[in-house]
């Protein structure tokens, strides 16, 4: 999730410190396509940056391959929350991307498999306003605690 504060973070930490860590991204035509960075690009716009480093990569097979990489570097960094996996695995399914949830977790090496990703899609049902914010404060963004928020909200 981009949250204001996270990109008004950024866009001071790239204003005073600059870019320490290259986005990564493919060609597309004469564009470039994030694959991740899209917190530093948004920093960067907000900071008035005129350019971003970018690491180019080789072009993903497909979507599902493009959202593996994201997810990779993400859960490498521990910047994915059980909000961002929820809010994206309902859309990749909802597009048939993956064909299941079984799919999903098998492709993505879940562990717990269907069942976590079932429950982690149950997040997915918290109103927008509760997402945004909840999305202020990482320490809230545990799968136990959005869990419980849900229920609450369910109820």
């Amino acid at each position: 999730m981009y949250t204001p504060q996270a990109v008004d973070d950024m866009a001071v930490s790239l204003k005073e410190s600059g870019q320490h860590v290259a986005a990564t991204g493919f060609l597309e035509d004469a564009d470039v396509v994030l694959i991740e960075g899209e917190t530093r690009l948004r920093g960067a716009r907000l900071a008035g940056l005129k350019t971003l480093r970018v690491e180019i990569k080789h072009k993903p097979n497909s979507e599902r391959e493009l959202y593996k990489r994201a997810r990779a570097a993400n859960v490498e960094r521990r910047d994915q929350t059980p909000l961002d996996d929820a809010v994206k695995w309902k859309e990749l399914l909802a597009r048939n991307v993956f064909d299941s949830q079984a799919a999903l977790a098998q492709e993505l090496g879940i562990k717990g498999g269907e069942s976590t990703v079932s429950r982690t899609l149950g997040l997915a049902s918290l109103p927008q306003p509760v997402v945004l914010a909840l999305s202020e404060h990482p320490t809230l963004l545990t799968f136990q605690m959005l869990n419980a928020v849900r229920a609450y909200w369910d109820a």
